[in-house]
C-alpha cells in the first residue's frame, strides 16, 4: 500500500485537526447522562474521509485517532475508540456504497449508533457486566442526537474542507 506524499500530508493535516478535535472535545464541560457520551467532533473529519477521500484512507484516520486516544487516556479507551471507530466507518461504507437514498443525516446517524453499540458490547464484554444493555434507550438516543449534529457540522463546514482539498491535492 503505497501512499503519494501529497496524500499523506492531507491525511497527517486531517489527523492533526482530529487529534486537537479530540482533546477539545474532552475538556468541553457538557453534562452527560451517560459517561463518555460526546459530540463526537473528530468524527466530522472522518465522515468527510469517507465521502471524499475512501475507505483506506478512512480506516488508517480511525486507527491513528484510536492510538492518540490509547496514548492520551489509556488502554481501555484506545480499545474502545477502535471499536467505534471501526464499526461506524466500516457502516458508513457500506452506506456510502450501497444505500445512498439515506442521504448524509441517515448516514451519520447510522454510523453514530454502530459506533455507540460496538462501544457499548465491547465495554460489556470487558467489564463482565451486562448490566451496561440498561443504557442502551440512552445510547441510541444519544446516537440519533450525535449523529444529526455531526453531519450539520460536516454540511457547513464541508465547502472549505473541499477548498482545502483541492488546494492541497
Amino acid at each position: 500500500m503505497k501512499i503519494k506524499p501529497i496524500e499523506l500530508t492531507t491525511l497527517a493535516m486531517i489527523l492533526a485537526v482530529c487529534f486537537c478535535l479530540n482533546m477539545l472535545e474532552s475538556m468541553l464541560p457538557i453534562p452527560s447522562p451517560v459517561p463518555g457520551v460526546k459530540i463526537g467532533l473528530a468524527n466530522v473529519l472522518v465522515m468527510f474521509v469517507c465521502f471524499n477521500l475512501g475507505a483506506r484512507q478512512a480506516i488508517l484516520i480511525v486507527v491513528l485517532k484510536s492510538i492518540f486516544v490509547l496514548l492520551t487516556r489509556g488502554a481501555i479507551a484506545g480499545v474502545l475508540s477502535l471499536s467505534g471507530g471501526i464499526v461506524s466507518v466500516s457502516i458508513l461504507l457500506l452506506l456510502i456504497t450501497f444505500n445512498k437514498s439515506l442521504g448524509q443525516v441517515g448516514m451519520s446517524i447510522s454510523a453514530a449508533i454502530a459506533h455507540n453499540l460496538a462501544q457499548l458490547i465491547l465495554a460489556s464484554i470487558i467489564l463482565g457486566n451486562m448490566f451496561l444493555v440498561y443504557i442502551l434507550p440512552v445510547l441510541l438516543l444519544a446516537g440519533i442526537l450525535m449523529g444529526c449534529i455531526t453531519s450539520m457540522i460536516l454540511v457547513g463546514c464541508k465547502p472549505a474542507l473541499i477548498r482545502i482539498r483541492k488546494k492541497v491535492i
